[in-house]
């Protein structure tokens, strides 16, 4: 589940971009639908909604790789039902970490979406995946494949140090966050 980039104006920029390369490169993949066949694993494919207007571009020849039409899909049932996220810098990683699931980063244009998505280096901004992320951060197609691997080699256990990020990084791990914030909502209204 990619995040998608602002700077896309039309069909051949998006073609020709970084983005649209490696996402491609990935998902066709031979050693990928290797690992994902070896593990008995399907990988859904889920463009950000952004891209859309794009999706018919995206094809796999990989039989454990599906893409999917995000319009089509109930993304929350998406995230439930999955047991591993790979994603880049997508904030749905904040909802599979809450579920305390894992989650590898995908990062192959890091400097790129800063300067252009956010307009901030990557040590401008307030979360750093390297240090803060709850799962390994890959910049290389080889790197996401081994960690992929590794991850589904140890049935998906989410490791020790991504863990501890995950519980220091959520405050609570309840069902009442609609309840504290309407105490907050009354509280202001209070005043």
């Amino acid at each position: 589940m990619p995040t998608w980039r602002r700077w896309f104006n039309n069909r051949e920029e998006f073609i020709n971009s970084n983005y649209y390369k490696n996402i491609n490169e990935f998902i066709n993949c031979k050693e990928l639908d290797e690992i994902l066949n070896k593990f008995n694993k399907k990988m859904l494919f889920c463009p950000h909604i952004g891209l859309l207007k794009y999706n018919d571009v995206f094809e796999t020849k990989n039989k454990n790789v599906k893409i999917l039409e995000t319009k089509q899909e109930d993304i929350q049932e998406l995230l439930i039902k999955g047991s591993v996220l790979i994603t880049d810098f997508s904030s749905i990683h904040t909802d599979f970490a809450f579920m305390s699931k894992p989650i590898l980063y995908y990062q192959y244009d890091k400097e790129e979406f800063r300067k252009k998505h956010i307009g901030k280096q990557a040590s401008d901004t307030y979360f750093c995946y390297d240090t803060d992320g709850f799962g390994p951060v890959a910049n290389s197609l080889q790197e996401i494949l081994k960690n992929l691997e590794e991850l589904l080699k140890n049935n998906s256990k989410i490791d020790n140090k991504f863990l501890n990020r995950i519980q220091n990084f959520f405050e609570y791990f309840d069902d009442k966050n609609c309840e504290r914030i309407y105490k907050e909502i009354i509280k202001l209204d209070e005043r």
